[in-house]
């Protein structure tokens, strides 16, 4: 066996999600790494001789050796450019010792500057042995018994092509005592060997007899390197057998004597093993010291392949912290290694590098990818983590690793699940399943089973889902995987509440909760309190419930990596939503509504809010907290905006039905709550907010169609009676006292202004309205506009109706231009007179020439195409956030100002109006909308005017021409919209010409 050789095999990861079905990941990480300790073995026939090659003379090789007595030959050569080489191109030098029938000798090749390879044939011309290695370092060694008189010959070698240097041959003599412990050595050897090839074949009970046998053999001969290889490899097979305890303290000898004897590959190996069974036990922190050894010793070694092995590994323990960020960082080096093992053949690497030999080098490429789709497929991107999972699964068949096959499909099976593509995960996992079979790996085979069970549970077929998953308990069992054990046991937890017997739903998830916390798995803790808080909620066990559930929440928010990208961090965010709700639901029912309202907040914008403090934080001497407001801060907020605070929060499975809670906070701060039950409605909330917009002709970028009277002014009476009637009373009598809504959910594209109340009106003649994703982020707004300070003569940029772009319409699969805009172009120049500016419109307004002045801007003023799907990768090819502002291309830029771009701007705006389509909608994340208003908030405006749907151009232009009218007049923000409103409604009474509009932000 080569030295450098190793196996490396997949163990699953089994992760419980938040809810009725569970999450069963499969983790790819290094198994263990087996340590081979070779000293007389004929490898596989990889060399031979061409077919003249020089022999040569006994006496000439006796001459140059000066062999001492004792010693057959020994010679010091040299292997350089002039040599001869073999037919696989190394180069070799050919010596001579004369030998007799029956002779034990030793043949030793050594060299500290190439790795050798020693062939010796018999006087009859015969290979009678071979052998690349000797267990240490780079030097070959053959023991044997001599079968016939006459002239033996030696080929001195070297293993590569691109190798050359000194090297020492020496043939000695064996004694009777020397060739007892040869023989002694040999069976130390095969033992060892034999109980690799049981290993793999997992016959582990074989194997550990084999190697204390090969322990036992190795002591007798003081042979510290052989001991540390029966030590480390004892180890593999004590945790196959689930015997933790003994593997730790077989590596801990083993990493001793490697250490003592200067062996660093041994040394890496046994760190790296000890790393890995620190994880499994959860042992995270100790898991990482190791691993950061490993990956040292690798790096000093010029290992490519166990230095990508080990960032991997690193990245595993990472994950498994929640530290996701640092998990993809590592995922991505190791992936970067494996695409260079893969490219790079062994012939071709400089002299010096030290690489595994594999057949294949695209398996730490695989690896790397497997775990950075389950990262994303934790984050909630399962369209990237399915990717990911696509390119892991095409490798492995190639590799012939078929665990790691199995675990792919899994991961694949479970990433469509979370899609509800139920059809695809039950094939997934049904490959899966029958390949584990085929390869008779019962660790994998409980995998597919597990995630089986979550599918059948989906579909409310319990039956069959507690049949699968007890399949999986017995496997996890038997081969002594606890993380696959206890997530199983949350699993039939949470059908038997499924079922209704709560009460022995809640001793399963106590029983899988201590399981987890040995583990200490806190990602998973975190799952299985929330699924113990619902068990409790369900029983009316409140003060059980709040207890578990505000556990459940302090781990998530731990959880949240600030080196994840905004994107990820909001995805993340998304799936642990569940929990906050389930605890306003538990205040509800204990009357404390205040402190819901503290939940309903501390369960919004979050990475918005952390984003808005860190802006304000830098440009003042004091950081600005972005820790969730309590229920004093919030009735601070409510005085200081003068303004009547409205909070949604939707929640489709309450205890007692779905229903809707609203918090109305007075300026005064004084709390009313009003519940609202969504069990009698026809339609869901959401699609009535959809229909609504339907009803109004709205159909995005593609233009809509008039939709007249009765339909949409339906459906607005219907949306009032959810979202106002009940809070009515509430609501300011004075129309010019504003209310800002927080919405949640499909309620951001709720067009406030246009609901209908019983006597016909629409709210905006009864009320200012403006918009908020959540009441801390309404402060923070504030306070950014309070550093901006005020202007008599604000500095504006108008920009109208651009030289339109060509973008990529999905559809016609072309290019497409965007149609001209005369009525803004008349819109932009209004607006510019109104200030007495120059507006850029046709050919001036340029990417380019916007990017130069929008950041010295007071006041920004878009009329133009708004693109809602730019930035999404199914519809524009684009990696971005949603959203962009069409704009004159030039030679350097596109015209597409996207979100992304707009958001790293350093804008001194006080207010940004986007008069064009869609530019309030985006991606609706429990964060909020993720687009372009938030883009521009972000970058430090605190007022932004968006529309909510494709709007109509000379109407548009009106009334934006009468919001800047009613602007100079003195008017706030909010005013000045709802006048332009009133006077565009006048004219153009049907809701799609007026109503898009909306103010997020402050309001002065």
């Amino acid at each position: 066996m080569d030295k450098r050789q190793r196996w490396l095999g997949l163990m699953p990861l089994a992760l419980l999600v938040w809810g009725a079905a569970a999450e069963a990941e499969a983790s790819l990480r290094l198994e263990g790494l087996l340590h081979p300790h070779t000293r007389a073995k004929a490898t596989p026939l990889t060399k031979e001789m061409p077919k003249d090659w020089p022999e040569a003379v006994i006496s000439d090789s006796l001459k140059q050796s000066g062999a001492p007595s004792g010693n057959l030959l020994q010679v010091e050569g040299s292997l350089s450019d002039g040599d001869d080489r073999l037919p696989d191109l190394s180069l070799y030098d050919v010596h001579s010792f004369q030998g007799q029938a029956g002779q034990s000798v030793r043949i030793s090749l050594e060299s500290q500057d190439f790795d050798t390879y020693l062939l010796l044939y018999a006087p009859s011309n015969e290979l009678i042995a071979q052998n690349d290695d000797d267990g240490e370092g780079t030097n070959s060694e053959i023991v044997l018994q001599l079968p016939e008189d006459g002239v033996y010959q030696i080929v001195a070698n070297a293993y590569d092509r691109t190798e050359r240097g000194t090297y020492q041959l020496t043939v000695e003599s064996l004694s009777a005592s020397q060739i007892e412990q040869a023989d002694q050595q040999a069976e130390a050897d095969r033992s060892l060997e034999q109980g690799i090839d049981q290993y793999r074949d997992r016959q582990y009970e074989q194997a550990l007899a084999s190697w204390q046998a090969a322990l036992s053999l190795y002591r007798q001969l003081s042979d510290r390197e052989g001991e540390a290889a029966s030590l480390g490899n004892l180890g593999l097979v004590y945790e196959r057998l689930g015997n933790e305890r003994s593997a730790i303290d077989s590596y801990e000898q083993a990493l001793v004597i490697a250490r003592e004897t200067g062996y660093r590959q041994s040394e890496a190996n046994t760190l790296g093993n000890l790393s890995r069974i620190y994880n499994l036990l959860g042992n995270y922190r100790q898991g990482i010291d190791y691993h950061q050894q490993f990956l040292t010793i690798a790096r000093e070694m010029g290992d490519r392949q166990s230095e990508a092995d080990a960032l991997n590994n690193l990245g595993l323990a990472y994950y498994n912290l929640g530290d996701y960020g640092r998990a993809i960082g590592l995922y991505e080096q190791s992936l970067a290694i494996g695409r260079e093992l893969r490219d790079r053949p062994l012939d071709t690497l400089a002299p010096g590098s030290f690489v595994s030999r594999r057949s294949d080098n695209s398996v730490e490429e695989a690896r790397a990818l497997g775990n950075l789709g389950l990262v994303y497929q934790r984050l909630g991107n399962y369209r990237r983590a399915i990717d990911y999972f696509e390119q892991s699964l095409a490798i492995f068949p190639n590799l012939g690793d078929r665990q790691s096959e199995v675990l792919a499909l899994n991961n694949l099976g479970s990433a469509h699940r979370f899609l509800d593509e139920y059809e695809r995960a039950i094939d997934y996992y049904s490959q899966a399943l029958t390949l584990a079979r085929e390869i008779g790996d019962r660790r994998s085979e409980a995998l597919p089973l597990s995630n089986l069970g979550d599918v059948y549970a989906s579909f409310g077929d319990y039956d069959r889902a507690i049949e699968s998953y007890e399949q999986a308990l017995s496997i996890y069992r038997e081969v002594g995987n606890r993380l696959g054990e206890a997530n199983t046991l949350g699993n039939i937890g949470t059908i038997y509440d499924g079922l209704g017997d709560f009460r022995q739903g809640i001793e399963l998830h106590q029983q899988a909760l201590g399981m987890i916390r040995e583990i200490g798995d806190r990602p998973g803790e975190a799952v299985f309190l929330a699924n113990l808080g619902s068990s409790y909620l369900a029983l009316n066990r409140l003060n059980e419930a709040e207890s578990s559930f505000y556990t459940a929440i302090e781990i998530l928010e731990t959880l949240r990596a600030s080196d994840l990208s905004d994107t990820d961090r909001v995805s993340l965010f998304d799936t642990q939503a569940r929990a906050y709700k389930a605890l306003e639901q538990t205040l509800i029912l204990q009357n404390e509504p205040n402190e819901a309202l503290e939940i309903a907040e501390r369960g919004r914008a979050r990475i918005f809010v952390e984003l808005l403090s860190d802006r304000l934080s830098s440009q003042q001497a004091q950081p600005i907290s972005s820790a969730p407001p309590d229920f004093a801060t919030i009735q601070q907020i409510a005085a200081a905006q003068q303004s009547v605070l409205v909070e949604y929060s939707i929640h489709d499975s309450a205890p007692d039905g779905p229903a809707l809670y609203i918090w109305v906070v007075q300026p005064t701060g004084e709390l009313h709550f009003r519940k609202v039950s969504l069990a009698d409605q026809s339609l869901d909330l959401s699609s009535l907010v959809r229909q609504s917009r339907d009803a109004m002709g709205i159909r995005g970028r593609g233009g809509f169609e008039l939709v007249e009277g009765a339909s949409a002014n339906e459906q607005l009476r219907e949306l009032h009676q959810l979202l106002i009637d009940p809070i009515a009373d509430l609501l300011p009598t004075d129309p010019t006292q504003r209310v800002v809504f927080i919405p949640q959910g499909e309620l951001f594209l709720v067009p406030f202004p246009a609901l209908i109340d019983a006597d016909g009106n629409y709210l905006i003649e009864n009320h200012t309205v403006l918009t908020a994703p959540s009441i801390q982020t309404l402060d923070l707004t504030r306070q950014q506009r309070m550093t901006l300070g005020n202007s008599a003569n604000p500095s504006v940029l108008a920009i109208g109706n651009p030289t339109m772009p060509e973008v990529w319409n999905p559809e016609a699969s072309d290019y497409q231009q965007l149609s001209d805009l005369p009525g803004a172009e008349f819109e932009a120049r209004e607006i510019a007179e109104f200030f007495n500016v120059q507006p850029l419109i046709n050919a001036a307004a340029t990417e380019q020439a916007v990017k130069q002045q929008i950041e010295s801007a007071q006041i920004l003023h878009f009329a133009t195409h708004g693109l809602l799907e730019y930035g999404s990768p199914q519809d524009s090819g684009v990696q971005d956030v949603p959203g962009a502002i069409a704009l004159a291309p030039s030679t350097t830029e596109d015209g597409l100002l996207t979100a992304a771009e707009i958001r790293t701007f350093n804008l001194q705006a006080e207010l940004v109006v986007l008069s064009a389509c869609d530019t309030g909608r985006g991606r609706i994340t429990g964060d909020g909308v993720i687009g372009l208003s938030r883009s521009f908030i972000e970058a430090g405006t605190p007022s932004v005017i968006v529309s909510l749907w494709s709007v109509p151009d000379a109407p548009t232009a009106a009334l934006m021409t009468e919001f800047y009218r009613q602007l100079q007049q003195g008017q706030d923000k909010a005013q000045a919209l709802r006048q332009a409103m009133l006077t565009t409604l006048e004219n153009h009474p049907e809701p799609k010409n007026w109503a898009a509009f909306t103010l997020i932000g402050e309001a002065n």
